[in-house]
C-alpha cells in the first residue's frame, strides 16, 4: 500500500511541474443529461389466446386463436393478483339408461368463434417481489349437480387430469402444480401450491390447462363427472347444473 501510494504522489508532483512550465488554455465544462424509463401494468380485461401444443384433443381444434368473452365465458379484470376466466364444463346430455356407465367426459372447451381447446382457469400474479412469496390455486364443488327443483347427483365428483401451465407471455412458470386432481363437495382441492424461490416463480399470467399438451391424454378426456351408482340407482330426466368454485389466495 505504501509503494502506491508512493507513486501517485510523484505523478501528481510531475504533472504539477508541466502545468507550470505550459500554461494550459484548455477549457472544459460539464452538464448532466437525464435518463428516464417507467414501466405501467396493463389495464382493463387481458385477451386471452389458445396456445395449445398439440392437437391430441381428437379432432379438430379450430383455427382460431383469440378467446373472447361470452355469455359462457366472463372475463374480468382482477389487477395483479386474481383468476381470469374459467370455462365451463360442458358434459353433453344423455340417455337416462347410460347413467349406468358412471363417468362422463367433458366436452372441449367452444369459443364459438372457431376456437376449440381443453378446458382451462386463467390467473394472474403481478405483485410486487417482496409481496409475493406464495401463491394457491384450489377448488370446490360448491353446488351439487342438480335439477331447478333440487334433485340431485348424489355424491358426484369431477376429477382434473393431465395439468399443465401454459405461461403468457414473460410469465415464470409456477411450483407445485398438480398432476390430477378430485374435485368434490366437502373440502377445497389444490391445483397450485407456488413458491416463489429465487427463480421468481409464479410470475404473470398462467392458463391451467387441462389435457391436449405433447405426451398427454386427449383434452376431451381430461374432465370427468364421476356419478356414483351406489348413491344413484337412477337418474331422473332432466337438466343437472353443478358450481366449481375457483379460489386463489396468497397463503398456504
Amino acid at each position: 500500500m505504501k509503494l502506491t501510494h508512493k507513486l501517485c504522489g510523484a505523478a501528481l508532483v510531475a504533472a504539477a511541474g508541466v502545468a507550470l512550465a505550459i500554461p494550459n488554455t484548455t477549457k472544459a465544462d460539464t452538464m448532466d443529461g437525464k435518463g428516464h424509463i417507467g414501466f405501467t401494468e396493463s389495464s382493463g380485461i387481458p385477451t386471452l389466446t389458445d396456445n395449445s401444443t398439440s392437437t391430441d384433443s381428437g379432432g379438430s381444434t379450430g383455427t382460431g386463436s383469440e378467446i373472447t368473452s361470452n355469455t359462457t365465458l366472463p372475463v374480468t379484470d382482477p389487477g395483479e393478483f386474481g383468476i381470469i376466466s374459467v370455462s365451463p364444463l360442458e358434459f353433453k346430455t344423455h340417455s337416462t339408461l347410460s347413467a349406468s356407465q358412471e363417468k362422463f367426459d367433458a366436452d372441449l372447451y367452444d369459443n364459438g368463434n372457431n376456437v376449440k381447446t381443453s378446458n382451462f382457469v386463467i390467473y394472474t400474479d403481478k405483485r410486487a417481489e417482496a409481496d409475493r412469496a406464495k401463491h394457491k390455486l384450489s377448488a370446490k364443488l360448491t353446488q351439487q349437480f342438480q335439477t331447478t327443483t333440487g334433485t340431485e347427483l348424489k355424491g358426484a365428483t369431477i376429477t382434473y387430469k393431465n395439468i399443465w401451465i401454459n405461461d403468457y407471455t414473460n410469465a415464470v412458470q409456477p411450483t407445485g402444480v398438480a398432476l390430477e386432481a378430485e374435485v368434490t363437495t366437502t373440502s377445497p382441492v389444490s391445483f397450485v401450491e407456488n413458491v416463489k424461490g429465487s427463480e421468481n416463480a409464479g410470475y404473470g399470467q398462467h392458463a391451467v390447462m387441462f389435457g391436449e399438451t405433447a405426451g398427454k391424454a386427449d383434452a376431451n378426456k381430461s374432465v370427468t363427472l364421476d356419478i356414483p351408482k351406489a348413491q344413484n340407482a337412477s337418474v331422473i330426466a332432466g337438466d343437472y347444473n353443478g358450481v366449481v368454485q375457483w379460489n386463489l389466495e396468497e397463503t398456504f
